[in-house]
């Protein structure tokens, strides 16, 4: 009892402890299951509206279209940052598109994609893909696509098929999807121009406009002739000004960046250093009776499997290969960094190119591969068609699109196994085994033959070693060391005789900074520095960058600070304008010709002629007032002053002609609805993009 009591004493607080208890378990879970959450949102790349985008499926994406477009893997920066974007506008305007159209009720029907993949008239996309081009006429090719697509559909007879028809498949997918998303964006353009149908009013009153000519005489005051020094600009018209056109002054987060260059050059005892080397090579490389082991485990360059002829040769030996004799040598020289030396191995005379075709095979060993080769040899032999052959044999996803055709190839474009029988041998059909696998190759015309020469080249750039580089970086380094401030790192640039190079309103997702190589760490750094900094020292290609970040632009619009001096521009001119216009209205009324006028302010009197009001541009440049007012003006009519964009203008019609064409109200519309046909696919997707709330944040994984 004495303990029950002694609780109920201490209810309040127990009631305290055990709320806090259950608090702190609530809240636990919930931050756990949080961070699953946020954790997830950490992966979103891409938002369209409500639907987001993980950078796993943009990554796949990415791989599809390196899969198309880059099948052979190039590490070229540019080529994957193209495609990198063209993922994210694909992705962007399917999901655009699709939201769009399902809210108005447009689809495409199974029927309907089946006959712009597969039917006689299909969808320009798939005209226009790379793989059902042909190649020598430049245009679609239904046979080339109906190839493709029956050998995706076929069940694999090995690993190797299977691998190859999963890649067709892709391929396959990436085109049905395209081709519904063309549709649909199509469908949905042709809603909007129908909609935007002119009627009979808009169309006569367009051709109205189009039926009066006038030619004019003109006098120009330039803005030039009033010093900017005589202008008075105060404060408040500037603020004035800027409310004006503040939405020309939207902007999205960028930096303002400078930086300076260390290149990353060889020094004296570098280029000393490969010189002694290729010099001690000398005597070995004239004398060695194994050369090719000789440039293989020694030179930039292998030992060639092919001979070239006088058109591809080194031009810096092309002289020397086709004037010296077997084993002898010329050089070393320095050419563009590089020490070079070479060696006549032989000379021949064959065709210079061939024009081949070929099917690869390979089975489930080469017993079974050879014999498939022979049989198919034989049968090519006896008459059998090549196109029908590449198609039920070929491995290769590329050629088996074409029937099989190569085209012209020289020494130096096919496999070394395939050098001697296609350009020294007279047979046009056989086999050959190579190491990517067993080829029947039919060589269908050779060129004349001409002198070849193989050339063996002993080479080796010239680089920086690593105590230069260490040197360079160093330097670098002292920089950054003695300039951490951005006053400071201005200061010392151009007190150590570097070019502060400028990079403006650089965007949170540039691939790189102006055109360096390797720079979009520095993009990063950049935005990850909260205030004015100077950076560390970045390895960029061939070159060191230190740069700093000089200002930074935020999200939203610039202040009026920033466009000060492009507002005081306006400004200026339209006080010109005031100035000039009211002195002409002044002297209009005392002199009332245009040759007057002319005199008394010592200028010249000019014509324009043709200017109607459908023109965007007149003969002295982009002047829309003169195109608004001169067609509306009677014969030998004076105007009043006219603010033009490179002065003021007076003109004075002396011929106004009006046509006598009549009035075609069907073809006004459909010029008027050709124009909504350029004009809004684009327009339409700059409005679906602005309305559709697009988030980037590629610069989180990239």
């Amino acid at each position: 009892m004495a303990t029950l009591e002694k609780i109920r004493s201490k209810g309040t607080l127990l009631l305290i402890v055990v709320g806090l208890a259950l608090f702190a378990f609530i809240i636990g879970d919930f931050l756990n299951s949080g961070s699953t959450y946020f954790g997830q949102s950490k992966q979103n790349v891409i938002t369209v509206g409500d639907e987001v985008v993980k950078i796993g499926e943009y990554q796949s994406k990415i791989d599809e279209l390196t899969m198309i477009y880059n099948p052979s893997k190039s590490s070229d920066e540019y080529m994957t940052e193209q495609i990198r974007q063209y993922a994210f506008d694909n992705m962007v305007q399917e999901k655009l598109i699709k939201d769009a159209t399902l809210k108005v009720g447009i689809a495409v029907s199974p029927k309907e994609l089946g006959d712009l993949i597969l039917g006689e008239n299909p969808s320009p996309f798939m005209r226009s893909f790379p793989l059902f081009v042909d190649q020598q006429t430049g245009a679609f090719n239904r046979d080339l696509f109906l190839s493709f697509y029956n050998y995706s559909q076929k069940t694999p007879e090995s690993a190797e098929e299977a691998q190859q028809i999963a890649q067709y498949q892709k391929i396959e997918n990436y085109i049905e999807n395209s081709v519904q998303n063309n549709k649909l964006q199509d469908k949905y353009t042709t809603l909007l121009v129908q909609a935007l149908n002119t009627n009979s009013l808009d169309a006569k009153f367009t051709f109205e406009n189009k039926l009066t000519t006038v030619d004019a005489l003109y006098v120009l005051k330039p803005y030039s002739a009033i010093a900017d020094s005589t202008i008075t600009v105060s404060d408040k018209d500037i603020e004035k000004e800027y409310a004006i056109k503040k939405e020309q002054f939207k902007q999205e987060a960028s930096r303002n960046i400078d930086y300076v260059t260390f290149a990353i050059k060889p020094s004296t005892e570098d280029y000393e250093k490969i010189a002694d080397w290729i010099n001690r090579l000398k005597e070995e490389f004239r004398t060695s009776d194994d050369v090719m082991d000789l440039v293989n485990s020694s030179s930039d360059v292998a030992y060639p499997a092919f001979s070239s002829s006088e058109k591809d040769m080194d031009p810096d030996f092309k002289t020397f290969a086709f004037s010296g004799k077997k084993d002898s040598i010329d050089g070393p020289i320095l050419s563009n960094d590089v020490y070079k030396m070479a060696k006549i191995i032989e000379s021949s005379v064959a065709p210079d190119s061939a024009n081949i075709r070929h099917i690869l095979l390979f089975e489930k060993d080469d017993t079974t591969t050879q014999t498939l080769a022979d049989s198919i040899v034989n049968a090519l032999k006896g008459g059998a068609d090549f196109a029908t052959l590449v198609t039920k044999y070929s491995k290769n996803p590329g050629t088996a699109q074409n029937g099989g055709e190569v085209g012209w190839v020289k020494e130096a474009n096919v496999e070394k196994e395939m050098v001697k029988p296609i350009f020294y041998e007279s047979g046009n059909i056989f086999a050959v085994k190579t190491n990517n696998g067993t080829h029947v190759v039919e060589v269908t015309s050779r060129t004349a033959k001409v002198n070849k020469v193989k050339l063996a080249i002993l080479s080796r750039g010239v680089n920086a070693s690593p105590s230069t580089y260490s040197k360079i970086y160093n330097e670098a380094k002292d920089f950054v060391a003695k300039n951490n401030t951005v006053e400071l790192f201005e200061a010392g640039a151009k007190e150590s005789g570097f070019v502060l190079h400028p990079a403006q309103n650089v965007g949170q997702n540039a691939t790189r900074l102006n055109n360096i190589t390797d720079s979009r760490k520095i993009v990063r750094w950049a935005f990850e520095s909260d205030s004015k900094v100077v950076s560390d020292v970045f390895e960029c290609g061939d070159d060191f960058i230190v740069a700093a970040v000089t200002t930074i632009n935020k999200e939203g619009y610039k202040p009026v600070t920033e466009v000060t001096e492009q507002l005081k521009a306006v400004v200026i001119l339209d006080k010109k304008a005031e100035i000039i216009m009211k002195q002409f209205d002044t002297e209009l009324k005392q002199n009332n010709t245009i040759e007057k006028l002319a005199s008394a302010n010592s200028l010249e009197v000019d014509t324009l002629k043709g200017i109607n009001f459908s023109m965007s541009r007149t003969a002295i440049g982009f002047e829309p007032a003169i195109v608004a007012i001169a067609p509306y003006m009677k014969e030998n009519a004076l105007s009043a002053p006219i603010k033009g964009k490179n002065g003021v203008y007076v003109i004075n019609p002396y011929s106004v002609a009006v046509s006598e064409n009549s009035f075609d109200e069907a073809q006004e519309k459909n010029q008027q609805s050709a124009m909504y046909r350029y004009m809004i696919p684009q327009s339409m997707m700059n409005v679906l993009r602005e309305k559709g709330n697009v988030v980037d944040k590629r610069y989180n994984f990239y």
